[in-house]
């Protein structure tokens, strides 16, 4: 007997984009190490993604690290002020893109456009004092005396779309879209040249799937749950909502998983 399979679009688009919701990158040089993390790898629309980036002290001493301008993608930003005294930021792509593609695509715009009143920015930094193996650091540059201020060397901010560009002076008529399906890329970055990138996806289709019959369905699911070093029935005609055993965003699978099953299980997914 064949059965037919259901399974979500983002279960596809995973075949190429990342399940990784957590990337960093550590400066040996510096003592310091880049972390950009999103709170989900796989949305529906409507849904919000909380995107954390944060730079960290990897000394167990005070490090003054000199400021730079050495960012590897233009335009990263923590809010529409931009960067506000900090040295990382970050941006949305929508499309699956890699450190070495993203000066191709073009960033979406996360704030409405409009006049802000923006908390006061230095108009020159010239060093961050990080505290021991902390993200906090005194921020030295122009004004007096120094240290002008402490920050966290962190921001978390929480996304639902993006907004359309509007020509000015029609700032007022820009419209807000939440994300639709497909695959999208976060980038996050430093000024001294770490750039980081993750993925997640955006469905609320069901792609119909191909006929397979119960012999194709028990190798599928041996592998996913040998992978998964968990028990789990025999599929059969009859076993009920099938595509809920496929692997979660939160179930730590990666590509190779896909490697090994190979052919045979794409042939039940395409």
């Amino acid at each position: 007997m064949a059965i037919s399979l259901a399974y979500p679009v983002w279960f596809l688009l995973q075949l190429t984009a990342s399940p990784y919701n957590n990337v960093s990158d550590s400066n040996p040089a510096l003592g310091i190490r880049l972390d950009l993390s999103v709170n989900s790898t796989s949305l529906k629309p409507g849904d919000t993604i909380a995107i954390t980036i944060r730079e960290n002290n990897l000394r167990p001493i005070p490090n003054e690290v000199r400021a730079a301008s050495d960012w590897k993608l233009q335009g990263l930003s923590l809010g529409p002020c931009g960067t506000v005294n900090r040295p990382i930021g970050f941006a949305i792509f929508k499309g699956n893109y890699t450190k070495e593609n993203l000066s191709t695509g073009h960033p979406l715009q996360l704030y409405q456009p409009g006049t802000y009143f923006c908390p006061m920015i230095l108009s020159g930094i010239s060093s961050y004092v990080f505290e021991p193996l902390s993200n906090l650091a005194d921020v030295v540059g122009s004004c007096t005396p120094n240290p002008c201020f402490k920050l966290q060397i962190e921001d978390r901010t929480q996304v639902a779309g993006s907004w359309s560009e509007p020509m000015f002076p029609f700032l007022g008529l820009a419209t807000f879209h939440q994300f639709s399906p497909g695959v999208y890329t976060v980038a996050g970055g430093d000024e001294w040249g770490t750039l980081l990138v993750l993925n997640f996806t955006v469905s609320d289709h069901v792609v119909q799937g191909y006929k397979c019959d119960n012999r194709d369905h028990n190798q599928f699911f041996r592998n996913y749950c040998s992978f998964h070093r968990k028990s789990c029935p025999r599929v059969s005609a009859t076993f009920p909502a099938i595509g809920q055993h496929v692997p979660s965003e939160n179930s730590g699978w990666d590509m190779s998983w896909f490697q090994r099953i190979g052919i045979g299980a794409y042939k039940c997914l395409s």
